[in-house]
């Protein structure tokens, strides 16, 4: 009995919950406005529930022949430890490293260009996912008059009165085309829009690698010049307190002009290379000033230092020790610091090198160029999608209203005026079909130079690496040698100088030797110096100084570019304050260097 009741209701009124929607919805049926509607939702649909793409699928390049182990290790003295390659420049121990590389990281042009570029390939990635929403949207509006007899000559204009039986017609809405994504060609295209912007990423770490890498190089440089000038004009002074010997037993008749000839040649000559080394320490303070962002000029963290020397391991540190402090007697002139310098010099660096196939995952550079053939990769199935047949819809809702006779603008804005459409359009490219193959040929012939790109790269980076590890090790082993032969040298001047003074050589034994002490010194500076180089080589070989978290881009330039466009987020996490430590100069605990 229910259901009989309830259907004689339904009977008598066929919309009980809401009889004036319910009408409007009659009419729209009655006038077979649904159908369209339908078949336009039907068709939005179909892009979504579709996931397959035209075009090969990227894969990483499989790396044959990768070696398992390094090569130029040394079996002996390995290097292994755990310093962060993050913050490498922080293991020497130098106060005034640490303030330039963090310096030069938040106010390198250079980086602040790879910022830039994230930002804008964040837009390009932005425009590949607009591309799924219809692509052309226009509102439209036509108005005609025209009537029977008289075509155009005598039609009235909109708003003048109309003449018995004008047919005016009046339209407006809103229209919109849609190419459906059928085939993928949208999706390869926000592929390759993100693998660019991951490749961006990569560029942006490649940047902070590099520019750790210079700046270190560059400070190193300026120390081991400023210790080559010290000992240059240590020795002119201790060059000019044998002119002044020489000039003296020469007015007491005790040693001929020779001597003092002799003498002021070989202090002049030592004296001569002064102005040379000043300028080239001039020319390495300006090349840091270039890294950090700043004009030529003086750099307050460039103050009288030392060459520092790379890190070592809490072994390697009792290792000099016992060496410097086993009772061992040493020549005369010899000091137990030259003994603890030989002994570290030998000492395994405290760097966790790991194993080669790390490098496809920390350099940042074999990252860039897989996200290059990535890309590349994608850009084949855009160019394959356009073989096939392109469907579209275009859909129009709106008013429509036509009368004759009189008119008002009233009678458009009726529910009876309003008025939806649905055109599909199907494009087959068969005439041109060659032109479109051959583009597909192009693209896959490019992705294939992207792969060998990146086999390239990954065999740059497995020599850098090779390297910098075989340079390393040797350039201790010759410091160690260098600091042996400067040891020698300085006992020899003190012993031809005694014989001199007794009469039992002549000066031109102390000439020699002071010449030979000053270039074995210079020879120990240079060699200091290119140690510590060829840690930070090594470092930049193994991908070391970067991080994922963009720096913040300056002030000035968020606000320049605010100014001009409105960014959404996309400048949010480039303007907030660098995560803890980031900023902050790290006052790391000297050490003594060379």
């Amino acid at each position: 009995m229910p259901n009989n009741v309830f259907s004689t209701a339904l009977a008598r009124n066929p919309y009980p919950f809401d009889s004036r929607s319910s009408r409007v919805r009659s009419h729209w049926l009655r006038a077979g406005i649904a159908k369209p509607l339908i078949v336009a939702l039907c068709l939005i649909g179909v892009p979504g529930c579709s996931t397959w793409s035209v075009g090969p699928d990227f894969e990483r390049p499989d790396m044959q022949n990768m070696p398992e182990k390094w090569d130029a290790g040394d079996p002996q003295h390995p290097l292994v430890g755990n310093v962060s390659l993050d913050t490498w420049w922080q293991s020497f121990n130098d106060p005034a490293l640490n303030q330039l590389v963090t310096r030069a990281r938040l106010s390198s042009p250079t980086i602040e260009a790879a910022l830039l570029k994230i930002v804008q390939y964040r837009a390009q990635y932005a425009i590949a996912i607009g591309s799924f929403f219809p692509q052309t949207q226009e509102l439209t509006g036509t108005y005609s008059s025209e009537h029977p007899s008289r075509r155009s000559a005598d039609a009235p204009q909109p708003g003048e009165p109309s003449q018995p039986g004008t047919i005016q017609q009046l339209n407006l809405g809103f229209q919109a085309t849609w190419e459906i994504d059928i085939w993928g060609k949208y999706r390869r295209n926000a592929e390759a829009a993100k693998a660019a912007l991951q490749g961006a990423h990569a560029g942006y770490e490649l940047a902070l690698v590099t520019l750790s890498a210079d700046v270190a190089q560059q400070y190193f440089s300026y120390r081991m010049t400023e210790k080559q000038l010290e000992i240059a004009r240590r020795n002119s002074l201790a060059q000019k307190e044998s002119v002044r010997l020489t000039e003296a037993m020469f007015r007491l008749g005790a040693s001929s002009g020779r001597d003092y000839d002799q003498a002021v040649a070989m202090q002049k000559n030592t004296e001569a290379d002064i102005p040379q080394l000043e300028a080239q320490l001039i020319t390495n303070r300006n090349a840091l000033c270039v890294l950090l962002g700043i004009p030529p000029g003086p750099i307050p963290e460039l103050a009288p230092g030392w060459v520092p020397q790379p890190p070592q391991t809490a072994s390697g540190a009792a290792l000099a020790s016992s060496v410097s402090t086993a009772g061992k007697t040493l020549p005369q002139g010899a000091t137990p610091y030259a003994a603890e310098r030989t002994a570290q010099s030998f000492i395994p660096l405290d760097i966790a090198i790991g194993v080669p196939a790390d490098l496809l995952r920390r350099r940042p550079d074999v990252r860039q160029a897989e996200q290059e053939a990535a890309a590349q990769c994608a850009r084949i199935g855009i160019n394959k999608a356009a073989l096939f047949p392109s469907f579209s819809i275009s859909g129009f809702l709106g008013f429509q209203g036509s009368d004759v006779g009189a008119f008002t603008l009233g009678d458009t804005f009726s529910h009876n005026a309003f008025t939806a459409s649905a055109s599909p359009s199907l494009v087959l490219p068969f005439l041109n079909y060659g032109r479109l193959y051959n583009a597909v040929r192009a693209q896959d012939a490019v992705f294939q130079q992207s792969l060998v790109t990146y086999k390239q790269t990954v065999l740059q980076a497995l020599q850098e690496a090779e390297n910098a590890m075989s340079s390393f090790i040797r350039s201790r082993q010759r410091l160690t040698l260098l600091q042996q032969a400067a040891e020698a040298a300085g006992r020899s001047t003190k012993l031809a100088l005694e014989q001199y003074n007794a009469g039992s050589t002549d000066f031109t034994t102390v000439v020699s030797a002071q010449t030979t002490q000053y270039q074995q010194e210079n020879s120990v500076a240079a060699a200091a110096g290119n140690t510590a180089l060829q840690a930070v080589a090594l470092f930049r070989a193994l991908g070391g100084g970067w991080q994922p978290q963009p720096l913040p881009l300056p002030k000035a330039t968020i606000d320049a570019m605010k100014k001009r466009t409105d960014w959404g987020g996309m400048l949010r996490d480039m303007e907030s304050v660098p995560v803890a430590g980031q900023s902050e100069i790290p006052q790391a605990e000297t050490h003594r260097g060379y």
